[in-house]
């Protein structure tokens, strides 16, 4: 029988700062089995309140059985991180970082010091009261988390960070974890704020481009492995106003929505449904593309999509004009390895669309017109067309798309380049003069 305690031992560690200090306990060996009890100490602000433990079968299997009950700093726990570590990237992110908080961790481990085996164990970490800075991104202000874990899987119950103008929620579950491909189930949700995005230095040279008013919701679940998982995803932008250079352009309160419905196998990305609603329109893209070989093959669709819908989001339309009528297509898109252009088929019709542009010169009062296309073969008819008082109608027939072959004819009793050139100068739009006589 050996029985010998500890109180107030203090000593250094290479790599480290501080001493580790405080360090009190007690030792019992009998009966072929070593047992510690109520060892305690600190590191800084890092206390270990409790950790216990025993070893069993000395001259055997030594099956061991430890628990640890402590208090971590979570800046500390970065510091610390960064003197350890050897990698020279995960150095410097460190470097980058700073973090607050404190962090209580309750953990068990249990294994035997003669079995090859790695030790199982289990516990839970939670995080309260924290901050964490990166460079170049907003500082967050407030975080919490609550982990579960064992050797087989972690489980986040909740990860929930805040800059106290955007947040994001984290849930779900990672299996295999220390493995090389873990399996990973999660579900995102969070709000962002444009004074977010305006405080994000790493998005300096996007937001030239893109302009962001109000707040949107990302939803989102991740399913699989790194190489291989499903995801999905819902944007809602209804109090957001967004605009993109000349290719987007929307208004607070606006619907505005896009769902995805994406997985990742190889090298090969499946688009189940991506679609984009916006007033009370919508369009919706589907298919496959290769990543490894500048492959694709997807489907565009939309039935019945109101112009009015689309002045109201797009800057190629004038929003204060009294827009109407309905844009449909369904369209194929394949490309295949090794050729430069894609192959096209499928149909698109305007039905009574009346809109204006500020790249035409005057107002497009009506357009009916339909589209067809089918392997290296299409045709074009345009029933009526009238833009001022321009009088349009015919047909283009395409009869070798590779070879750029068309076959075309037009009627118009009446055709004014003024009505569709814009001529500026000084700012403002000068009309030419009509091509053809009027009819007497």
């Amino acid at each position: 029988t050996l029985s010998a305690s500890v109180n107030g031992l203090s000593f250094t560690h290479k790599g480290l700062h501080l001493p580790i200090s405080g360090v009190s306990g007690s030792i019992d060996i009998r009966d072929d089995a070593l047992k510690l009890k109520g060892f305690r100490g600190s590191y800084g602000q890092e206390t270990v309140r409790g950790f216990e433990g025993s070893v069993k079968d000395l001259t055997g299997k030594q099956d061991y059985e430890f628990s640890l009950d402590a208090a971590l700093d979570a800046g500390e726990a970065v510091e610390t991180a960064r003197d350890l570590v050897t990698s020279p990237r995960a150095k410097d992110a460190l470097k980058r970082a700073e973090a607050g908080g404190a962090i209580d961790l309750n953990a068990k481990a249990w294994g035997s010091f003669r079995s090859k085996a790695l030790p199982r164990y289990s516990g839970k970490l939670t995080l309260q009261d924290g901050w964490l800075s990166y460079e170049k991104l907003p500082r967050i202000s407030t975080a919490s988390a609550s982990i579960a874990f064992d050797d087989k899987k972690a489980d986040i119950e909740s990860v929930y960070l805040s800059d106290g103008l955007s947040s994001l929620k984290l849930t779900g579950v990672v299996e295999d974890y220390m493995g090389g491909d873990p399996f990973f189930d999660l579900a995102l949700s969070s709000v962002v704020s444009d004074a977010t995005l305006d405080n994000t230095t790493a998005l300096e040279k996007t937001r030239k481009d893109l302009l962001v008013a109000g707040e949107a919701s990302l939803d989102a679940r991740l399913v699989g492995k790194k190489g291989s998982f499903s995801a999905k995803a819902s944007l809602d932008a209804l109090h957001a106003g967004i605009g993109y250079k000349k290719y987007l352009r929307k208004e607070e309160d606006y619907p505005f929505r896009v769902d995805a419905d994406l997985s990742l196998d190889g090298k090969r990305l499946g688009v189940k449904g991506l679609s984009l609603a916006f007033g009370s329109s919508k369009a919706e893209v589907s298919g496959e593309i290769s990543l490894k070989d500048d492959a694709y093959d997807l489907s565009l669709r939309s039935v019945g999509c109101r112009i009015a819908d689309i002045d109201d989001v797009s800057p190629l339309l004038s929003r204060d004009f009294e827009s109407s009528g309905l844009l449909s297509f369904m369209i194929r898109a394949a490309k295949t390895p090794g050729k430069d252009l894609p192959v096209i088929e499928g149909d698109a019709k305007v039905e009574d669309a009346r809109f204006q542009s500020p790249y035409i010169a005057k107002p497009v009062e009506k357009i009916n017109a339909s589209a067809f296309l089918k392997g290296n073969k299409g045709k074009v008819v345009l029933d009526k067309l009238v833009v001022g008082a321009t009088e349009l109608s015919g047909y283009m027939d395409v009869l070798d798309m590779e070879g750029r072959r068309v076959e075309f004819a037009l009627n118009s009793p009446r055709l004014l380049t003024g009505d569709f050139m814009v001529w500026r100068k000084k700012g403002g739009v000068e009309d030419d003069k009509q091509t053809l006589p009027e009819d007497e």
